[in-house]
């Protein structure tokens, strides 16, 4: 989770995707990618 905090996935312009059952937490970490991303001037945009 540290390496994608870092966002540098962002800057190399790759995807992350993650996968899991039902109920495991994928919107949350989603969402805290975008918190970071946007407390560090990136626009971001988030669809349910």
């Amino acid at each position: 989770m540290l390496e994608l905090e870092s966002l540098r996935f962002m800057e190399n312009k790759e995807n992350v995707l993650f996968v899991g059952s039902s109920g495991v937490g994928k919107i949350h970490l989603a969402i805290s990618l975008g918190i970071v991303a946007t407390k560090r001037r990136y626009l971001t945009y988030f669809i349910s």
